[in-house]
């Protein structure tokens, strides 16, 4: 339990007064997704071609 008000406070809206780090940590939790994001875009772009290359000696 919370022993004074600046406690309590710190503990039901705890944006406000770590709001840089919050930010912060947003910020590089949503630049790891974009990372992980363009690997598997860039892993289903390789398949894609390979299948296409595939498909193309077969037709021909």
């Amino acid at each position: 339990m919370p022993k004074n008000i600046a406690q309590q406070i710190i503990l039901t809206n705890p944006i406000p007064n770590n709001e840089e780090d919050f930010f912060r940590r947003a910020d590089t939790l949503f630049r790891a997704t974009r990372v992980i994001m363009d690997i598997i875009e860039k892993s289903k772009s390789e398949k894609t071609n390979h299948y296409s290359q595939r498909t193309q000696k077969i037709n021909n």
